[in-house]
């Protein structure tokens, strides 16, 4: 119950600067840092998106 709350905050704080599947995907990949072999994996996702010529 604890994380699927922190995940809802952490959904509603970062979807509107990383969009919701980046932001998504950080999500997961912060969960699992134990596993993660070089931090430098989670550089793109903590980069906001470029935005796009309309």
């Amino acid at each position: 119950m604890v994380a699927h709350g922190l995940n809802a905050i952490e959904d509603i704080l970062t979807a509107p600067v990383l969009r919701a599947r980046r932001a998504r995907a950080l999500i997961d990949q912060v969960w699992t840092l134990d596993s993660v072999k070089d931090l430098r994996e989670l550089r793109p996702l903590l980069q906001a998106p470029t935005p796009t010529a309309a």
